[in-house]
This record gives structure tokens, sequence and C-alpha cells, in this order.
């Protein structure tokens, strides 16, 4: 990646998590999918129910997948084939998980974010 698109890049991560801890966020910057799925494994511990957003970045890293294959209850309201109480029952789950999962203005470019 060139570096004029890496500057840009990296200057609208700095300004959403800018806007993040403003507001009380814990943030962490990554620029690369290998790193946002470690960052996470960082976060997570046995038996921990998992929160997901309408996040794309979220299920193209594959981290959902890797939760569910160690065990973890992932409260999904994008899951195919849910009725709409399901979906909202799910969304109302996510607010008492021990982990939540989201992105903010993640910007994929050549597998780089």
């Amino acid at each position: 990646m060139d570096s004029v698109k890496q500057g840009w890049i990296e200057g609208r991560m700095k300004g959403a998590a800018e806007k993040l801890k403003a507001h009380d966020f814990e943030v962490t910057c990554v620029l690369t999918k290998e790193e946002a799925v470690k960052e996470i494994w960082r976060h997570v511990t046995p038996e921990m129910k998992v929160g997901v957003g309408g996040s794309m970045t979220i299920r193209e890293i594959g981290i959902l997948d890797q939760l569910r294959a160690k065990g973890h209850l992932i409260y999904d309201h994008w899951s195919p084939g849910l009725s709409r109480e399901e979906s909202l029952r799910l969304r109302k789950s996510q607010m008492s998980s021990d982990l939540f999962l989201s992105s903010s203005n993640a910007v994929t470019m050549n597998g780089n974010w």
C-alpha cells in the first residue's frame, strides 16, 4: 500500500479512536486482520458470552467461527433464519454479554484496515 493511502487510513483510525475515547470507550487500533483477531483473543476468557453488533468487519475476520469452535455462546442478531422475535431476544442478550465486538470506521483496502 502506498504511503498516502496508509496515512489516510491511519488518520481516520486515529480520529475514530479519539472520538470513542472521549465517550469513555477503551480503544485498540490495529492495521491487519491478523492483529485484530490476536487482540480480540487477548480479551476472551473461557465460557465468555460474546455479543456482536452489525459489523461486517467482525464477520470478515473469521473471529466468530473461531469463538464458536471453542464453545463460546455468540449473541448474533444477524444469524440466518431468525424470526423478528428471536432477533430482538438476541439484541437484548447482547446488552448483558461478557464481551461485545463491533468496529468503527474500518476501511478495508487490499487486506489492510
